[in-house]
């Protein structure tokens, strides 16, 4: 990995590269100057092969900004990523359980809203998993209409109280409806 830092001239606009210990002295006293006489730079990172070269090039403080702007734009685009997934319509989900929920148009439910339904439970479901080991399996016997009747079975799967078992049961409901919402 190199570094290669590119700075302007004091008297012109041509960019010549110094070293690091030299760019490190004008970013040190950047921020005692005020913003019209600070030195903007950008940081670009350039991949060959296994390689990796970083740039860093002085700039105005106007193509600092718009830089700036893109660049805190993708970063909130990938930490946004991070909780969710893209999944084709192609795919088959890994559950087959089916939502009593969904609305129907004329008695059949739409191709849209069945879809739609899907990738909510299958989100759900990756969310549950996630969450705690029980929780799907708890899902499952929602889904079937076990509501009143699996909390024995969730004190017996967890090997708890009845009590601890129904606290449960209000901490999953209490999940998915967050969830849901």
């Amino acid at each position: 990995m190199r570094t290669t830092y590119l700075v302007k001239k004091a008297d012109a606009d041509e960019l010549v590269a110094v070293s690091g210990q030299e760019w490190y002295e004008i970013t040190k006293n950047n921020d005692a100057l005020s913003d019209d006489q600070k030195r903007y730079f950008i940081k670009d990172v350039i991949v060959e092969g296994a390689e990796l070269d970083i740039l860093v090039v002085e700039v105005t403080g106007q193509e600092y900004k718009t830089w700036h702007t893109e660049q805190m734009a993708k970063w909130r685009n990938n930490t946004a990523a991070k909780d969710y997934s893209v999944h084709s319509l192609d795919a088959p989900f890994q559950e087959d359980l089916s939502l009593q929920t969904i609305e129907a148009v004329d008695g059949f439910p739409s191709a849209e809203k069945v879809t739609l339904g899907q990738m909510a439970l299958h989100n759900l479901i990756l969310a549950l998993s996630a969450w705690k080991p029980w929780a799907v399996d708890l899902l499952k016997k929602y889904l079937q209409g076990d509501r009143r009747t699996c909390t024995s079975w969730l004190a017996d799967q967890c090997g708890i109280s009845l009590q601890a078992a129904r606290k449960y049961k209000r901490e999953f409901e209490k999940f998915v409806k967050i969830f849901l919402s």
